[in-house]
């Protein structure tokens, strides 16, 4: 699918132990999210996804996490996203694959 690839690139970034949400603001990271989000209205997955990203900036913001913290959450989150979208996608293909 096509969000999949923009979905790869979103992330955290990386400040170890400190509470930097800079990234929370940042245009390119708000225009990425607003795009996938225009092109997937009705992915619950990828609703899911920015509705953790948004929680953890909060999270970030009042200190309760790490940046790093925040980070590792929302990449588990997201690689387990992929995967069950890959997985589907290879069942789709297999399935196809058996009707012909």
């Amino acid at each position: 699918m096509k969000h999949l690839f923009l979905f790869c690139m979103l992330s955290f970034y990386a400040s170890a132990n400190t509470y930097d949400t800079s990234h929370c603001q940042d245009p390119l990271e708000l225009e990425k999210w607003a795009k996938i989000l225009s092109n997937n209205p009705k992915d619950d997955a990828i609703q899911a996804l920015h509705a953790m990203w948004v929680g953890l900036c909060v999270k970030v913001d009042a200190k309760h996490l790490t940046t790093n913290d925040a980070q590792r959450i929302f990449e588990r989150a997201r690689e387990s996203v992929v995967e069950t979208q890959r997985a589907k996608e290879e069942a789709l293909k297999q399935s196809e694959g058996e009707r012909l």
